[in-house]
């Protein structure tokens, strides 16, 4: 689907499991992570399909999985631990753990929102003003 929930387009079934619930986009290499309902299981994906690994997350029920362009990591939540997230490596390495006060509620996904730091936003900015001094000489 696009941003929208439009455009549906069927890209693969994975094969190595019969349920999932976590999926997620990686950036670093145009492929897709999912996780395995009932086995903890984290799955990795071409957009062809091609199966390209997995490791367990040592949970059960994976019922988040995002991947973090910023750092290139996993973060996953397990069902009924509301406020509990888990950083992995993409091979499968814990890295840290992270509470929040989320008493009563549990995610079904999630991702990051690809933000520009001001510094990116500053040389855009210096940038665009460079290019409209140019012209305005021209």
């Amino acid at each position: 689907f696009d941003r929208d929930w439009q455009n549906a387009t069927l890209l693969f079934a994975p094969t190595a499991s019969s349920q999932y619930l976590g999926i997620t986009y990686d950036t670093s290499d145009d492929g897709i992570w999912v996780s395995s309902w009932g086995t903890g299981q984290i799955e990795h994906y071409s957009k062809t399909g091609s199966f390209l690994g997995s490791w367990s997350s040592g949970m059960t029920f994976v019922a988040s999985l995002a991947y973090d362009p910023a750092d290139g990591t996993l973060w996953m939540q397990e069902w009924l631990d509301a406020g509990h997230f888990v950083q992995y490596d993409r091979f499968g390495n814990k890295l840290s753990d992270v509470n929040y006060n989320m008493a009563g509620m549990n995610t079904l996904g999630g991702e990051f929102n690809i933000v520009p730091e001001p510094a990116t936003l500053a040389l855009l900015g210096a940038g665009l003003a460079a290019m409209a001094r140019r012209r305005k000489k021209n």
